[in-house]
């Protein structure tokens, strides 16, 4: 029995890491996008016929998106607003025509965002970051004629719930609905600057927009690495250029819910480290018992002292009366003369009496 336990446990050690490999899977694997490679060429319903007129461009608005386009690290301009004016137009779709929009993948709208330029699309995100902006408030967004004085909008900033690589897969959106007031987004009591965050929980909705531009900018932690060691002395940072696409939203759809904060635009990590940790504690929990199986399989057997034992069982040989010899040869000497002095004694009564 004994040469079989390395290859029994093998077979355990075997088995528990496919277990936890297969835990770890089911964990960290992002559900599968239904992602659109072009934008549909037809909408169906009519919201969505409206819609199509709506974002059908002159060539004036055509060469003014353009232009707003090349400049890759402009972000508010005339046609931002110009845009957000349209958007703001949309009608509203039914449940029908909003699961029916587009779901361009992040990369998608990265690379091929010529193609993708001013449609209708739907993205499921996990929202971090919401500031309400006022055009003609300095440092928000510019007040234009399609944009007026004191008319608000809402900066979002989300990750793609759908994506692979939600650290690195980051949008901003822009929204021309409220979406407390909506009810897409419960208020987040963490308030910085008048930008709202999501720490311990984020949530997750879904959302339709019109896709505006890719926007390059540094990342948010190098933002705010500069802001928190400010005052600290002289700082070296290396800026990480990023590229964001930029959507408008008109729509909010149902709450996909709410997700554990994995850590800033992080979703894997976690499913790493608990699958890590159920493979690791299956291994030491299968190796603890066949090392106390070894163990007791290498003890001689023990008659328990309380277990019955006839007396035919036990040893009736010369040993124990050697052994009584033993013990008379270990009596007093003066005890013996005692009692032999006794005897005599006794004897000479009986020979007088």
């Amino acid at each position: 029995m004994a040469h079989m336990m390395p290859r029994f446990l093998s077979k355990v050690v075997w088995g528990s890491v496919a277990v936890g490999a297969l835990m770890a899977i089911l964990l960290i694997a992002p559900p599968a996008p239904a992602a659109a490679e072009d934008p549909t060429t037809a909408p169906a319903g009519p919201a969505l016929d409206q819609v199509e007129r709506i974002l059908t461009l002159t060539k004036a608005e055509r060469s003014s998106l353009i232009v707003a386009q090349s400049r890759t690290t402009q972000l508010s301009d005339s046609a931002l607003t110009m845009m957000l004016a349209k958007v703001a137009a949309l009608p509203a779709l039914s449940n029908d025509e909003f699961m029916s929009l587009d779901r361009p993948s992040f990369r998608n709208l990265v690379k091929s965002a010529d193609r993708w330029s001013a449609q209708p699309v739907r993205l499921t995100v996990y929202v971090w970051y919401v500031q309400e902006l006022t055009a003609g408030v300095p440092g928000e967004i510019g007040a234009t004629r399609d944009w007026p004085q004191g008319k608000k909008v809402w900066r979002m900033d989300v990750t793609d719930a759908d994506g692979s690589d939600p650290r690195s897969q980051v949008l901003r959106i822009f929204s021309v609905v409220d979406p407390f007031a909506a009810g897409a987004l419960p208020k987040p009591s963490h308030n910085v600057d008048g930008e709202l965050q999501y720490h311990r929980k984020v949530p997750k909705v879904d959302l339709a927009g019109v896709f505006y531009k890719v926007w390059q900018a540094e990342d948010r932690d190098t933002e705010e690495r500069t802001r928190r060691d400010a005052g600290k002395g002289t700082i070296t940072l290396n800026p990480t250029m990023r590229s964001y696409p930029v959507v408008l939203a008109w729509q909010f759809g149902r709450k996909a819910g709410w997700t554990i904060n994995p850590g800033r635009y992080s979703s894997g990590a976690w499913g790493m480290l608990i699958g890590g940790l159920a493979l690791l504690g299956l291994v030491f929990y299968m190796m603890r018992r066949v090392s106390r199986v070894r163990r007791r399989m290498g003890q001689p057997f023990r008659r328990l002292p309380s277990q019955y034992r006839p007396l035919r069982d036990q040893d009736t040989d010369s040993d124990s009366d050697d052994q009584m010899d033993d013990a008379s040869d270990a009596i007093d000497p003066a005890v013996t003369a005692a009692a032999e002095a006794y005897r005599r004694q006794r004897a000479q009564e009986q020979a007088n009496g």
